[in-house]
């Protein structure tokens, strides 16, 4: 059951890098961009992962946040990426890389407050 969920959780990984062009397998193999692909992390954990976020987005009318990252993995380069919150709890609803937040906003990736792994059952 383990080997089946590491393999889920890295699935999930791989196909959110390769959407946004980074096929980085530094990005791949760092444990701070697999932990958000996990169920309940929290805002908190997110900033002691990836640090101080370098821009701050309101959405849906204050009900969620997404802050913008900018992340240098040990093993590679300076890498943005966005994660976006429910207010209500801090709960992790999606995040993607090599975009802001705005530009998230403009795709429509940040018009739901359900977390990504709960809109997909």
């Amino acid at each position: 059951m383990a080997k089946s969920n590491t393999i889920k959780k890295f699935a999930v990984v791989a196909t959110l890098l390769f959407m946004t062009g980074c096929g980085t397998v530094a990005l791949l193999q760092d444990r701070n961009i697999t932990r958000l692909s996990e169920p309940g992390v929290k805002q908190p954990e997110v900033t002691a992962m990836l640090g101080k976020p370098v821009a701050v987005l309101d959405t849906m009318n204050g009900q969620g946040v997404c802050n913008d990252y900018l992340y240098t993995p040990p093993k590679g380069s300076e890498t943005r990426i966005w994660v976006h919150f429910r207010k209500s709890d801090d709960m992790l609803v999606a995040f993607s890389m090599n975009i802001t937040c705005e530009q998230a906003g403009k795709a429509g990736h940040l018009n739901t407050l359900v977390p990504y792994r709960e809109r997909n059952k």
